[in-house]
């Protein structure tokens, strides 16, 4: 058989599929390589390049001897020169500083014209220059063509064969495409033969960060030929599953590892594309196959990524050492790194660590750095600036808690942030997505992760001169102390497992870890244990993320769900929503489709049995607190001499004369009572017109906040069903009051009450301002009631429970506090109620519910060994004989930790999640509540030390 290829041309394409086998060996992923580096020019872009020469010779578009004038960052344009050589066509390239020099020289030695553009935009980067260049070189030289890589619809069609090749190679299409972003071209291509054969194939798009491509903020990228400094003209969105961002540090990260694991070359592209699987990992069900474009060789980088002293200069050797070899290394701290140098860690990189990083960009800037400042971020994952919580690549329909206008990640405060548009979300969606937003609506957590995640990086890219900025992905786990000047060391766990020492000694460390996620109880682990050895079962003690973690519940199984509160939501909307069904609007209410591929039933219980109240949108004048203000209870504490606050005496009491107040202040006003509330000085006054009103209206039932709080906690129900039937009208009747809001809903006005007095009752809180027994009571019974009637889910959320409810897959028959028991003879777990005598058996037990605050109880090393060390103790709320421990660590009024002789320790703070218990409510996005960070940050920029005296 005759092999001999006709021309160099005939090579292009038909490029190798290998499988990957080291490089993410401990994911349960089956991982293929598509070699684009094996095209004769070594790249990918010969296929377009091919395609759109023949097509513009075929068409008369370009005439022979014409010259051809492109834009490229160097593998368009080695794909243009091959072809042009080969038709003896002439080629002007127009290129920029960040051109390689190994791609420079191929470019002269095919006879081709560079054209360089040295002046970059704002943000550093230079394809606007460089398309203008094009533009002028086209008026100035006769017979001449501009491909135009950059909207030519034969770039995605000559990708059509590319994705043809990968599915051709493979016994099935693959489960998902990873492709990086520059024209948009191949990914689109792609997507578009998808469609056409009706794949499943889902698409992913490796982003550069700091491209423009899906709306984020532009900003100067590094590696040539990854992301774009504008819109592309070839994308339609639509057609994207999924978009991940990879920084500069993450593409050299994953160069490496393709490297040193599979012993491929690859380029910058390449190494963003295996970043991207590390990233979208938790998003992608066990045993998928993935396709990875892996677009030219790593040949034309040796000056740059596979550079030490380039590495060095870019990132900082020790930074890279996570991201290159996926585990910390020792390596040498730089002569010049003197006593002079200040380095700053922030442990956390989520909501409340960006906050922190943001205050001290913002002190380092409004006064003079007179010598060099370090801040090394460290995150558990690389969603630096969202953290867990909204981490950007989770399912669209988990919703936000707050409303869009409640969302704002800037502090209004001298001094001003760095960056020059602090935008609100509201301002961000309009201006960066082209959105209508109603300030009202909820957003998803993806998209206020997406937020996040852009303004931490515009904090970055917008550091003050003096301050440089380091970001590390991995798990602290330890702080050692170094020395007797305060100074402390790291230990960092990778995402592989390798425990090192980081070779950095740091002068000040901020605690902002986040959620915790506690060890198994005893109880939990024989669930475990009984789930591991009955088949067709299983046991989910967390169920974030939600894909991977609720991925092994079966289609057609009945499940038990731990919890009713907004965990519970995401629960079930994974196991609904997130396996293919979908909501249909039938006048004021949502009707259930089934996708088959869901549970058959889901028993959900908890103590009360109750869901919680929706949350309807906030008004914008809300009707303020007439008695729970911090100048009365400023008053009471006068009175009291020091003591501390009674919650059942003191505080109680006030909160239901203002849920009576908010719910009587709506009712009077619907049946046209002469006297408004508002107007009232006292609440016997009050009292005396709900007296008034009801003798009026005797048939009218009158509003007890007690029982609002624990409403329908004892009923004698003779059936479960009717239970069941009972928390359907329940949610039917507070989802319209929800829905009325709070200036026209008597009860939604009831359910705002909380949400209004949180911040001064935080106040009363704080640092154990009740007495022990009664914080007790607050953090182990009353906080749950007043959050499921305050900080209820959404709208639309609650809508489709209800919507499942009516579809018979959320079943409340057992919801109030049944005991849960397993069962050998049938394999199952059971939920039995003793009231009731009646039980139900289920294949599934998940663990619906968000681990409070606990040292003790964390899975997380850091703050058992913070303990050992001495470096931190537990919060005690003592008084008159009562200790009462929340489990959080004990921290001064200014946030610093407090060590064990019972010293603060000026050189760690702490703020967010790991105050809860000496502070109250960290959950919020809010920049105002429980905020340590301020002064921090203007205390560590006054400790700034001052540069050392030369000696004569």
């Amino acid at each position: 058989m005759n092999t001999i290829n006709e021309g160099i041309l005939s090579t292009i394409g038909r490029t190798p599929l290998i499988e990957l086998k080291k490089v993410c060996a401990d994911f349960p992923l089956r991982l293929y390589a598509k070699l684009e580096m094996f095209n004769p020019g070594g790249s990918i872009k010969d296929r377009p390049a091919s395609r759109i020469i023949l097509d513009a010779l075929e068409n008369g578009d370009l005439k022979p001897g014409a010259t051809v004038i492109e834009s490229s960052s160097g593998n368009m344009a080695i794909g243009l020169a091959q072809l042009c050589r080969y038709y003896d066509l002439n080629l002007v390239v127009v290129v920029d500083p960040k051109i390689n020099r190994h791609t420079l020289n191929i470019l002269k030695a095919f006879g081709v014209r560079i054209e360089k553009v040295e002046t970059p935009d704002e943000h550093g980067n230079y394809l606007s220059g460089r398309l203008q260049r094009v533009q002028d070189l086209l008026d100035m030289i006769p017979n001449s063509y501009w491909p135009n890589q950059y909207a030519n619809k034969a770039n995605p069609h000559a990708h059509h064969q590319t994705m043809a090749e990968i599915v051709e190679s493979m016994d099935n299409p693959p489960d998902y495409l990873f492709a990086s972003t520059s024209t948009c071209g191949t990914i689109m291509g792609c997507a578009e033969y998808v469609r056409s054969q009706n794949l499943h194939t889902k698409m992913v798009a490796v982003d550069a960060l700091g491209s423009v491509i899906f709306g984020s903020s532009a900003a100067e990228r590094l590696v040539p030929g990854h992301g774009a400094g504008r819109s592309s003209k070839l994308l339609n969105k639509d057609f994207i599953d999924h978009v991940v961002h990879i920084n500069d540090k993450e593409c050299v990260g994953g160069c490496h590892r393709l490297l040193n694991k599979e012993a491929i070359l690859a380029g910058g592209s390449s190494g963003a594309v295996i970043a991207a699987v590390e990233k979208l990992r938790s998003q992608i069900p066990d045993g998928s196959s993935c396709a990875l474009i892996l677009p030219d060789n790593g040949e034309r980088y040796l000056d740059t990524i596979y550079n030490d002293e380039w590495i060095k200069a870019h990132f900082e050797k020790s930074e890279c050492s996570i991201a290159v070899k996926g585990r910390a290394q020792e390596v040498e701290v730089d002569a010049e790194e003197s006593d002079d140098l200040q380095k700053i860690a922030i442990i956390g990189g989520g909501p409340k660590g960006m906050y922190g990083f943001e205050r001290l960009a913002a002190q380092f800037k409004a006064h003079l750095v007179e010598h060099k400042v370090e801040i090394h971020v460290y995150n558990k994952t690389a969603h630096f600036g969202a953290g867990d919580i909204y981490q950007p690549n989770q399912p669209e329909y988990l919703l936000m808690n707050n409303p869009i206008g409640d969302v704002n990640m800037w502090i209004d405060e001298q001094p001003r942030p760095v960056v020059p548009e602090p935008l609100s979300l509201t301002e961000w969606l309009q201006k960066k997505k082209n959105r209508t937003v109603i300030e009202k609506e909820y957003a998803s957590r993806a998209l206020v992760g997406e937020y996040l995640e852009d303004g931490f990086n515009a904090i970055a890219n917008h550091l003050p001169e003096g301050v440089r900025g380091s970001y590390f992905q991995g798990e602290v786990i330890d702080l050692e102390k170094e020395n007797e000047d305060e100074c402390y060391s790291i230990h960092v766990k990778t995402a592989r497992g390798d425990v090192q020492k980081m070779p950095h000694q740091y002068d000040q460390v901020l605690l902002a870890t986040g959620h915790p996620k506690n060890k198994l109880t005893e109880e939990e682990k024989e669930y475990q244990q009984f789930a591991q050895q009955n088949e067709g079962t299983g046991f989910v003690p967390f169920i974030y993320p939600v894909n991977s973690e609720l991925q092994e519940v079966a289609a057609g199984s009945s499940v038990a769900v731990k919890g009713i509160g907004l965990t519970f939501v995401d629960a079930v909307l994974a196991l609904t929503e997130g396996r293919g069904g979908t909501f249909e609007r039938e006048g004021d209410s949502l009707k259930y489709v089934s996708s088959g591929k869901e549970p058959k039933v889901m028993y959900p219980f908890s103590r009360s049995g109750l869901p919680m109240i929706p949350r309807g949108p906030a008004p914008q004048n809300p009707t303020p607190l007439k008695f729970f203000t911090k100048k009365a209870f400023s008053r009471l504490k006068a009175d009291l001499h020091g003591a501390k606050l009674d919650f059942k005496a003191h505080i109680l009491p006030v909160l239901y004369q203002e849920m009576n107040v908010a719910f009587y202040d709506v009712q009077l006003k619907k049946y046209e009572y002469k006297v408004d509330l508002q107007d009232c000085e006292t609440y016997a006054e009050i009292e005396h017109h709900i007296e008034r009103f009801h003798q009026q209206h005797p048939d009218i039932q009158r509003f007890d906040p007690v029982l609002f709080l624990s409403h329908l906690d004892g009923p004698d129900f003779l059936h479960a069903d009717s239970f069941h039937a009972k928390i359907k009208e329940y949610l039917e009747f507070f989802l319209a009051e929800a829905k009325k809001g709070e200036l026209h809903s008597p009860w939604a006005a009831a359910s705002a009450v909380w949400r209004k007095a949180t911040p001064v009752f935080g106040d009363l809180y704080a640092f154990g301002g009740l007495e022990p027994e009664s914080q007790a009571y607050v953090d182990s019974r009353f906080r749950r009631l007043l959050n499921r009637v305050t900080f209820g889910p959404p709208i639309e959320s609650s809508e489709k429970i209800l919507a499942l409810i009516k579809a018979g897959m959320l079943n409340f028959r057992m919801a109030q506090n049944p005991s849960l028991q397993t069962s050998e003879d049938d394999h199952t777990f059971v939920l039995y109620s003793e009231d009731l005598d009646e039980s139900v058996a289920t294949n599934y037990l998940i663990d619906a519910r968000i681990a409070n605050v606990s040292i003790d109880e964390n899975q997380s090393l850091l703050y058992k060994n913070l303990q050992q060390r001495g470096l931190i103790t537990l919060f005690k709320n003592e008084a008159q004989n009562h200790v009462y421990q929340p489990g959080c660590a004990a921290i001064s009024r200014e946030g610093f930790t407090v060590d064990e002789s019972g010293n603060p320790n000026p050189s760690i703070a702490c703020t967010g999640t790991p105050t809860e218990g000496v502070t109250f409510d960290n959950d919020a996005l809010s920049r105002n509540r429980n905020n340590f960070v301020s002064d921090w940050a203007a205390m560590v920029r006054k400790s700034h030390r001052v540069p050392s005296p030369i000696k004569s």
